[in-house]
């Protein structure tokens, strides 16, 4: 499994990722099933939102690739009207992708 924090690339603070709650989760929804044909994104196999913030989402996955990534921005924008969530000076890129690392099951993560 890999945990991701997608984080909105447009710093205007009028906007809010947690009002598009629904939104958000029936493409993610839909990314995971395969989307119109059923068997699109191949390289994922499960994903969950875990939780929705003002300007970031987590999710976590599993997946062989990453090639669904930009076709979660790309479908919120085109079709749940969310192209104003875009970057400001290019309307192609909405999110920013990082990988939280997570230390082995097991272990505990020690703070020096």
């Amino acid at each position: 499994m890999a945990l991701y924090t997608l984080t909105l690339m447009n710093k205007d603070p009028n906007l809010d990722l947690t009002q598009k709650r629904l939104d958000i989760k029936q493409v993610l929804q839909h990314i995971e099933k395969g989307g119109k044909a059923g068997n699109s994104f191949k390289d994922l196999r499960c994903c969950q939102s875990l939780q929705i913030h003002k300007d970031s989402i987590e999710v976590e996955v599993q997946e062989s690739g990453n090639s669904w990534h930009r076709w979660v921005g790309r479908i919120l924008a085109n079709e749940h009207g969310m192209r104003k969530y875009c970057h400001g000076w290019n309307k192609r890129h909405m999110f920013k992708w990082n990988e939280v690392i997570q230390p082995p099951r097991g272990l505990v993560a020690m703070q020096v």
